[in-house]
């Protein structure tokens, strides 16, 4: 089991930018994910329901799929639904496992709980999901526009 932990606490790392963060800040974060497996076909999440959890892609593909239309493919180091755990919203769009997927999924109390362990971490966290969330922006509409 400890296995698991030092690669849930591998994969933030190379996730989110966390340089800096204590060795009890790293824990803490890594201590409110669960690694879990689902099988291709299942759905994570559905376009309107109030996002309860977030996800990171350790290994495997997820499709985003908007009013039933692809919108995305995602794959490991991908960070998804991060906006309802930290705004509360409902899902803008759908998630699907396009294939077996391994995932750290983080829950909205666990995850508010390890960004009350210090203002640092929360900091680092809220800066790593808008880059990426910019990021993933910009490559969804150079995808619409075909390049």
């Amino acid at each position: 089991m400890a296995r698991r932990r030092d690669e849930k606490l591998d994969w933030l790392e190379r996730v989110l930018p966390l340089e800096g963060l204590s060795e009890a800040e790293l824990s803490a974060l890594g201590s409110c994910s669960d690694w879990i497996s689902r099988s291709a076909g299942t759905w994570l999440a559905r376009q309107g329901e109030l996002g309860r959890e977030a996800f990171v892609i350790v290994e495997g593909q997820i499709e985003i799929r908007r009013d039933g239309e692809p919108l995305a493919m995602l794959g490991a180091g991908d960070v998804v639904g991060e906006l309802a755990v930290l705004g509360g919203w409902h899902r803008t769009a759908d998630i699907v496992c396009d294939t077996d997927v391994e995932l750290l999924v983080f829950d909205v109390r666990s995850f508010e709980r390890a960004m009350h362990v210090s203002d640092g971490l929360r900091r680092h966290v809220e800066q790593a999901v808008a880059a990426h969330t910019v990021d993933r922006s910009l490559r969804v509409v150079r995808d619409d526009e075909g390049t």
